[in-house]
């Protein structure tokens, strides 16, 4: 706490510095009347954690330096304050000054004069009425090569508990690089496609709030869809949170909207939250992207997306060969890439019926568990609509006749495909597949839905075990599979320009000011040398460019031959007739 004056003003406290201050004063004052008797004074030090003690039991001579001390330790006496005990000889925090003080007494260097001392003052009481902030005494009054005597080195001192640690600006870091030398300069493609996003587009945050409350998502994004003469229609609502490609000229926007069922108003409450950072936007570019692979009428099979269209076909195999693309966006260096990479699918010909007939001819007593066997699992492609399904089981009791009910009245299987798709099944008798899937109501619940599958209308894909162990099928695939560099950098090119001619998909992109690069990722490579490779008994062969040295292993001893101490010989006989 702080003193009162009779003018209001605060007066500094008694403190270490006012206490500093308030005996430099008074050995001014000694100085001026020129009396000064001076006695030795001798300081015992006890231990190192202990301080510097003042021996007063000499007897007090004159007005000097003598009396200064005598008249602190019966000052510290009326106060009964043991602060002084406690501080250490040389110390970096506030008892520094009374440190410094002790030594420049008994050094017996001239003390400052009254006009230093005011200036002095004046600091001190500038420093106390901020005690929130402390700050460092930086003006130097005098300093203490200029015989200014106790002023010049107070003008070091600081408040601080301890000594602030001065930095000095960093150097510059170097940029490292990270390119080799050595090697052949080559010129190189990557599989990547850079995504610029326009100046001043981004995908912006906002959080939609309804009064009165509504649940229902599906009516959320009706009453939201009212405004999009004024949001556009380029947008992305999830019930809560909505995204638009460009930020709104409010932070929070009112509108009214009329209930659609009883008209009633209801108000959105439109707050901005923050604009999306591109690392965390990659899953909704991702998203984005699957629309264009749709509007490019590529058939979904997992992750991948494939082209019926341009199918390869073998007939002598009844397979046929979809080329596709796998895609994936994610932030690198120099901003969004996209990554492309040409894929295959393999399918087959013949329907799940013909495949059901052929185990039956094979394995007519356990028929049922071998179709199960060969069908549970597998991947089905329904090409009057482009869909795959998993099958997770087959229905032996129902056949196309089964009946069900759709809008209100009973139909069978058989004039469902004949009145929707126009398609006319010719087995009655043939058993169903089953696929299971799991459906979100507007409840938030999910139930689960099952669909019934013609085999005769379904086909088989991908490969079966018994394909992958036929060579002369293999070896007619990988012709078509297995293609170059050169060749793969062609198809993705391909790739590109089916976007950039695509109306839809350019409208897409620029809805959210995105736009695709014209070529591949440019790079500069290096072809190292080849290696060597050491064998046993001094021999050494330098590698070949293709990294291949199979005949080099076999003509050659080994580097460090391994003893074989103990060999254990294993017999199992095949199962047969399984």
């Amino acid at each position: 706490m702080t003193d009162k004056s009779d003018d209001g003003r605060s007066k500094p406290g008694i403190g270490r510095g006012s206490l500093l201050l308030q005996k430099i004063k008074e050995q001014l004052a000694e100085n001026e009347s020129n009396i000064v008797n001076t006695s030795s004074i001798t300081y015992q030090q006890e231990s190192t954690s202990q301080v510097q003690a003042l021996d007063t039991t000499l007897p007090l001579m004159g007005r000097g330096k003598a009396s200064l001390f005598n008249s602190t330790k019966i000052e510290k006496e009326k106060e009964k304050s043991s602060f002084c005990e406690l501080l250490p000889t040389i110390g970096k925090g506030r008892a520094s000054p009374l440190g410094l003080f002790k030594k420049i007494i008994t050094s017996g260097q001239p003390l400052m004069t009254e006009q230093q001392i005011n200036t002095k003052e004046s600091i001190v009481e500038k420093q106390q009425s901020n005690t929130r902030q402390p700050v460092i005494v930086q003006e130097q009054i005098a300093s203490s090569s200029d015989n200014a005597g106790i002023l010049g080195r107070l003008s070091q001192l600081s408040v601080y508990e301890n000594t602030p640690v001065t930095t000095t600006p960093s150097q510059e870091l170097q940029v490292i690089n990270r390119q080799g030398t050595s090697g052949q300069l080559v010129d190189i493609f990557a599989n990547y496609i850079d995504l610029k996003l326009d100046p001043g587009r981004g995908l912006f945050q906002y959080e939609v709030k309804f009064n009165p409350d509504i649940d229902s998502r599906a009516l959320r994004r009706k009453l939201l869809n009212q405004h999009a003469a004024k949001l556009g229609h380029t947008l992305s609502f999830d019930g809560v949170l909505l995204y638009l490609p460009q930020k709104l000229p409010q932070e929070k926007i009112v509108y009214k909207s009329n209930h659609p069922l009883d008209g009633s108003p209801v108000i959105l409450t439109l707050i901005f939250k923050k604009k999306e950072k591109m690392s965390e936007s990659v899953q909704f570019f991702n998203v984005l992207f699957g629309r264009i692979m749709r509007a490019l009428n590529l058939v979904r099979i997992g992750r991948q997306n494939f082209n019926p269209a341009c199918a390869h076909t073998v007939p002598q195999h009844q397979l046929e060969v979809w080329p596709g693309y796998v895609t994936a966006i994610n932030e690198y260096e120099g901003g969004l890439k996209l990554c492309v990479d040409a894929k295959h699918r393999v399918m087959r010909m013949e329907t799940v019926r013909d495949l059901m007939i052929e185990v039956h001819k094979k394995n007519q007593q356990h028929y049922k568990d071998y179709i199960t066997m060969e069908v549970v699992g597998s991947s089905v492609l329904t090409r009057y609509n482009n869909k795959t399904y998993r099958i997770d089981d087959i229905a032996w009791d129902k056949n196309p006749m089964f009946e069900f009910e759709r809008q209100g009245t009973k139909t069978t299987i058989i004039d469902y495909y004949k009145n929707h798709w126009s398609l006319e099944i010719k087995d009655k008798t043939q058993p169903l597949l089953v696929y299971r899937s799991k459906e979100k109501l507007s409840t938030g619940q999910t139930h689960e839905k099952l669909t019934l599958l013609v085999p005769e209308l379904c086909y088989v894909a991908g490969l079966t075990d018994s394909i992958r162990s036929d060579c002369r099928i293999m070896k007619d695939l990988n012709t078509i599979t297995k293609v170059s560099p050169n060749s793969r950098r062609d198809i993705i090119r391909n790739f590109l320009q089916e976007i950039k001619k695509n109306s839809i998909t350019q409208e897409i992109l620029s809805a959210w000011g995105l736009q695709l690069d014209n070529d591949l990722t440019h790079l500069k490579g290096r072809v190292l040398m080849s290696e060597r490779i050491y064998f046993g008994k001094n021999k050494m062969v330098n590698g070949k460019p293709n990294a291949e040295w199979n005949m080099e292993m076999v003509n050659n001893h080994a580097l460090r031959a391994v003893s074989m101490i103990a060999i254990t010989l294993l017999r199992y006989n095949l199962l047969q007739n399984f």
